[in-house]
């Protein structure tokens, strides 16, 4: 009986521990749809496997909402990974189609460009105390100042 009480206890550990795939940490809070506080556009995040696919959106003045952006973030042994794609088209290759790939320094979701390119930085960082708060800080470059957005969780 107490063997099948620690098989029980074990099982139940796994799958709490596994309800996000690999991903730890601050990476947990990010599924949702995060609206951009200058009211610009927004973030949709979602759970994908054993990671999070995101998609970014711009509104223009009319209304009117256009995929700029998918996103990325899984992790690898340890380490975490994103994926930035920007000039994504519906409708298949587009000429301004680019590809970036960043790796976290340490275990947060504060990642540098793997190629040295634009962007050089982006970091992702919640409010202290209220986790539907999103700061979004990218760096184009180590000399110039970077920029800040800041996401509101729709609820």
């Amino acid at each position: 009986m107490r063997s099948n009480n620690l098989i029980l206890f074990l099982a139940i550990i796994f799958l709490s521990c596994s309800a996000y795939g690999q991903l730890k940490g601050k990476a947990k809070h990010l599924p949702g749809k995060w609206i951009y506080e200058q009211g610009s556009g927004y973030e949709v995040w979602q759970m994908n496997g054993n990671g999070l696919s995101g998609a970014g959106y711009r509104t223009n003045k009319v209304g009117d909402t256009v995929l700029v952006e998918t996103l990325g973030i899984k992790e690898v042994n340890g380490q975490l990974f994103y994926t930035l794609e920007t000039g994504v088209s519906p409708y298949g290759n587009s000429p301004f189609y680019k590809k970036h790939q960043f790796i976290s320094k340490r275990r947060k979701l504060d990642f540098v460009n793997i190629e040295n390119t634009l962007p050089y930085e982006i970091e992702y960082k919640f409010g202290f105390f209220n986790k539907k708060k999103l700061v979004i800080r990218i760096y184009m470059n180590v000399n110039v100042k970077r920029t800040k957005l800041i996401l509101r969780k729709k609820v």
